[in-house]
């Protein structure tokens, strides 16, 4: 059964990436994070707080520019598609439109995902995966009250299924219910003991909730499961910015990915802990990096424009004192 996590909703990572992995995946070489002692003492839970807030704030979907734009550009753009959708016409079942469903999903062309995964469930009214799928669907789409029916079947019909309650668990987080979400998680990674993206999710309700400690400890654990997993990078270099560590911080969202992406997350960790020159160089060496990384220079461009009116500021009421 090929079950995604697709989107597990770690809505802190700054590159707004889902923070899953394939089930396929295997288990990766153990990638420990370095022990410095940490340069400050860990975020209170009013600055942590506020540390989020701002990088909420700073954040933008970092996605690459998808031209593709719909189920029928895409079926253009991709012959083997093109060929599932006839077979499925001429011969439908429930494996081959979840199938298809599964690949619409990939490129978020979520309405018609919903399509193929409903018609599966029709075909097979205990298809869990298809289930599953449903619920991530309307997740994605912003309405998780709407996918607990479906994550719920999806767990009923697939109950050793580590993704099915790894997706229910993030349903569970969207709609605040926490706790709920890390049992389900737990669970996952009960069942499926090289799931690193439930011990990631694990890591971001542990840093939401100002478990700093506990946050490296779990992230770590999901590097070492699954060294690729990009969200986790992510969500451990927010952990160690957030206690101050801008250093390591730095190393792992550089290693998260290319190196633009990575010094530009480093930049708004920095402008979200008020280190505006830091923020400032990052967003330039992004920029330098990657000449076509357009978001990246205008937020350098602003932040110069701000930092020299500020010193400008400074020098005009330092000569009226004088």
């Amino acid at each position: 059964m090929r079950t995604l996590c697709k989107g597990t909703a770690v809505a802190l990572a700054v590159t707004l990436l889902a923070g899953c992995a394939t089930r396929e995946r295997r288990a990766a070489t153990p990638q420990p994070v370095p022990s410095e002692e940490p340069a400050t003492v860990p975020a209170t839970s009013a600055s942590l707080s506020e540390f989020m807030q701002k990088v909420r704030h700073l954040s933008v979907n970092q996605r690459p520019l998808d031209t593709r734009g719909s189920a029928e550009t895409l079926e253009m753009r991709d012959p083997a598609l093109a060929a599932d959708l006839q077979r499925v016409a001429s011969a439908p079942s429930a494996e081959r439109h979840r199938a298809i469903a599964e690949r619409y999903q990939d490129h978020g062309i979520l309405d018609a995902a919903y399509r193929h995964f409903n018609s599966a469930v029709i075909l097979n009214p205990r298809d869990a995966a298809a289930y599953e799928g449903l619920a991530r669907v309307w997740r994605d789409w912003g309405l998780p009250r709407l996918a607990l029916g479906d994550a719920q079947r999806a767990t009923f019909y697939a109950p050793r299924s580590a993704s099915a309650r790894n997706t229910y668990g993030t349903i569970m987080q969207a709609l605040g219910r926490y706790a709920d979400a890390s049992g389900a998680y737990q669970l996952a990674s009960s069942l499926d003991p090289n799931a690193a993206y439930a011990v990631n999710n694990l890591c971001y309700l542990s840093f939401v909730n100002a478990r700093i400690d506990d946050a490296i400890e779990q992230c770590s654990a999901a590097l070492r499961l699954d060294s690729s997993l990009t969200a986790a990078r992510n969500n451990l270099a927010l952990a160690f910015a957030a206690s101050g560590r801008m250093d390591l911080a730095r190393t792992h969202f550089l290693d998260a990915g290319d190196r633009a992406s990575g010094l530009y997350n480093a930049g708004i960790a920095y402008l979200a802990s008020g280190d505006e020159p830091s923020a400032l160089a990052a967003f330039d060496e992004a920029s330098r990096a990657r000449p076509t990384f357009n978001i990246s220079r205008e937020r350098a461009d602003l932040l110069r424009a701000r930092l020299g009116f500020r010193a400008a500021a400074e020098r005009v009421h330092g000569g009226s004192q004088q």
